[in-house]
């Protein structure tokens, strides 16, 4: 066994093991070999800070009133409560006439792949119209220049700002709420960017300033759809459809979906919301499909299908769509979800009425209508071919075991002289039921109403039909 950290996002690791550097039990020396495995990290972050080490993070600088540590002013506590941040001035106000950074370290994006967004949450309180911060970027050592507001998520609020070059920049107290910013970096894929957080500030009023907590280069998860438990019924089997995200969620989501199919949602199966929550950091989150039981209402099987909706913190994959089935309290779909599996039910090849998945040449609607195993080979339970004599004369019958559950059957008897005409009137064959016998079935006994014998051509042909209704 060969341990693996891994360090990239994904990464190929190459394995060489030279001739006769191993052996086997007997001696044997191994020849050369040479394996290379692909792995994927599942981590969306390129970079990822809370500041909330015991020192403040490697690679960062800060200048002027931008200083690191617990704020006792302004937000008063950092954006996830009790941690660390950048501020300027932790405990008071920031200083007049100023100017200064704080900057981050550089990053070296992926030149393929998802792209990677830039995030981080800020608080604000500063003098509107005088006072505030922007954005600017640096890309491959390049001079900065101020991050365009169109970029943002969260624009600049002022395009006049007085103490701010070119006057782009936030201000006021619209921001005195932690908010989160984002940036798309598709753009500068393969490149080299640094960030810094320029604040000004005029010779007049001070206010507590700009705060800067949980910063990150962060890829959007990709989210697909799956029924993982794709077969539900009523007394608690429930189904089961499964978000899954790669790379895993960067923070918490809201993951929409539309809901379709034959079902009602609320009436046949606890009401689904539309709004799946994704907890940050994993991978996987379940949508749960709970039958509502409708007392034998439910006479055929329901589908419930779901569509994953686009959303702003995601990228929906193309396994978007999903089924789950409800299946039918009575009848033949009844009988199916109790002999397969959810795999096997969802398959018509294995399960459907024309499959024979024991191979004994009886399909699985006649396995049914005999209440027969359709896992176990078995010609036993087949109709029983009787000669009936009545008047010295002798007919052809037949006894068909019908259990009563098969509810959505019909049994019909039809018969021929030659194979190529068959007749199932009441004129042409009787039928006779004897109830609840054995218990659980009722016997099915069908005759032939013309008699064998030479007047006759000597051959008569029974045979049984069973319909779905």
């Amino acid at each position: 066994t060969l341990g693996v950290t891994p360090s990239g996002n994904p990464a190929t690791i190459t394995v060489t093991v030279p001739a006769g550097a191993a052996q086997d039990a007997a001696g044997n020396a191994n020849a050369a070999t040479s394996a290379s495995v692909v792995y994927s990290v599942q981590s969306p972050f390129l970079y990822s800070t809370a500041f909330d080490g015991t020192a403040a993070p490697t690679g960062w600088s800060a200048n002027g009133d931008w200083q690191w540590g617990v704020p006792t002013s302004g937000p008063n506590a950092d954006h996830t409560g009790g941690g660390k941040l950048y501020g300027t001035v932790l405990a008071g106000n920031y200083n007049d006439n100023a100017s200064e950074y704080l900057t981050t370290p550089t990053f070296t994006l992926p030149s393929s792949g998802s792209p990677y967004r830039l995030r981080f949450w800020m608080w604000m309180n500063a003098e509107s119209g005088y006072d505030g911060g922007n954005l600017e970027m640096s890309v491959n050592g390049g001079a900065f220049s101020v991050v365009p507001s169109g970029t943002l998520s969260v624009p600049y609020n002022s395009t006049a700002l007085a103490s701010m070059p070119g006057g782009l920049g936030w201000t006021g107290t619209t921001y005195a709420a932690w908010t989160r910013v984002r940036m798309n970096l598709a753009a500068y894929a393969g490149s080299t960017v640094q960030f810094r957080f320029h604040f000004t500030s005029d010779g007049g009023v001070s206010a507590p300033g700009w705060y800067i907590d949980d910063f990150a280069l962060e890829q959007d998860p990709v989210i697909t759809l799956a029924a993982t438990d794709p077969v539900a019924a009523d007394g608690g089997n429930t189904g089961a459809f499964s978000l899954n995200l790669f790379p895993s969620a960067p923070g918490p989501l809201s993951v929409g979906y539309s809901v379709a199919g034959t079902a009602a949602n609320g009436t046949d199966y606890t009401i689904l919301g539309g709004v799946a929550p994704v907890a940050a950091g994993t991978q996987t989150s379940t949508i749960g499909v709970n039958p509502i039981n409708r007392n034998g209402a439910r006479t055929a099987t329901q589908t419930v299908v779901l569509t994953l909706a686009n959303g702003t913190d995601y990228t929906v994959g193309s396994a978007n769509t999903a089924t789950v089935y409800i299946a039918s309290e009575v009848g033949y779909d009844a009988w199916r979800a109790g002999h397969f599996t959810d795999a096997e039910f969802t398959n018509d090849l294995v399960s459907g009425p024309k499959a024979d998945p024991d191979g004994d040449g009886i399909p699985n609607l006649l396995e049914y209508a005999l209440g027969l195993d359709p896992k176990t080979a078995n010609v036993g339970g087949l109709p029983k071919p009787q000669i009936v004599t009545v008047s010295g004369q002798n007919y052809l019958g037949m006894t068909v075991a019908k259990p009563q559950s098969a509810s959505d059957v019909t049994y019909s008897a039809e018969v021929s002289g030659d194979l190529l005409t068959w007749d199932s009137s009441s004129t042409a064959v009787s039928t006779t039921v004897q109830g609840n016998t054995p218990a659980g079935f009722d016997t099915l006994i069908f005759q032939d109403q013309t008699p064998m014998g030479a007047a006759n051509g000597g051959r008569r042909f029974l045979r049984l039909r069973v319909t779905r209704n």
